[in-house]
């Protein structure tokens, strides 16, 4: 049996793109039922990105661009659509999962192993799991931050300090280079008890409701990855009995003083 702390052979990378493919297939076919005034090909779109794990996406996992005018995407959808036509009155998602599936593999097979070589897009982070963006004309002082796993096969909740680190290296490089002295995310993690506790009261104060309205990206869908780049079986069995997902993004900020203070404490 393979060692939880190595990395992710290629072998297990395809089986991840086979099961969160078949998660969103299956959120497709629910979302759809749930929201009849929506059309399909938004839900496709939109809010989940099966498109970003085929061969017709020709470039990074995480393009700049995605091209759905291109008419191998648009005929996909046209099949897809047609699938869920026919299966929209089923009592469940089985039937269209697995057929809509049996079409995507091969496309999602042509592609997994340039997915899988593709370097971590943590490499260009500046303070190791967290990233930080220039700030926003409109509020000069406060940056917008970024979460993935620089540690991987490894946790970031692994060792104590190491958020905090991160944290404190984001505070020092930000207000050095930008003056900045706040900071805010929205995220699932604002919603994770282990992430919650290295912030400062005000954060929670802060902190805006659940977002419901769920999009293609990280902030909804990474939850459904484990710290070794796998799929996450037992929050995917979650959302498929209750349709409900088991972390829901929220918006928070603090200032860098509420945070440093707090972190002070925290360690």
């Amino acid at each position: 049996m393979m060692r939880e702390d190595k990395p992710k052979s290629f072998d297990e990378h395809r089986q991840y793109l086979h099961k969160i493919v078949r998660l969103k297939l299956w959120f497709v076919w629910y979302w759809q039922q749930k929201h009849k005034e929506e059309s399909f090909s938004s839900i496709l779109r939109n809010r989940v990105d099966i498109y970003r794990k085929t061969d017709i996406n020709q470039g990074a996992m995480n393009p700049p661009q995605v091209y759905f005018d291109d008419p191998q995407w648009l005929d996909l959808e046209h099949k897809l659509l047609d699938l869920y036509r026919k299966h929209s009155s089923d009592d469940d998602a089985f039937q269209f999962e697995h057929n809509a599936f049996h079409i995507l593999k091969p496309i999602i097979d042509k592609r997994a192993f340039r997915d899988y070589l593709e370097p971590p897009y943590v490499l260009d982070f500046q303070c190791g799991s967290l990233k930080y963006d220039r700030p926003e004309k409109n509020n000069p002082t406060c940056v917008s931050f970024h979460i993935a796993n620089a540690l991987a096969p490894g946790s970031i909740f692994d060792d104590k300090n190491y958020l905090p680190d991160c944290l404190i290296s984001l505070m020092d490089k930000s207000s050095a280079e930008y003056g900045a002295d706040s900071l805010y995310t929205s995220s699932w993690l604002n919603s994770h008890p282990l992430w919650q506790k290295l912030f400062p009261e005000e954060w929670e104060k802060n902190m805006e409701s659940e977002n419901h309205d769920i999009q293609w990206h990280f902030g909804f869908w990474g939850q459904f990855i484990t710290a070794r780049g796998i799929f996450n079986d037992r929050l995917g069995r979650q959302l498929r009995e209750t349709g409900r997902f088991p972390f829901l993004p929220r918006y928070s900020w603090c200032s860098f003083e509420s945070l440093r203070n707090h972190l002070s404490e925290f360690l």
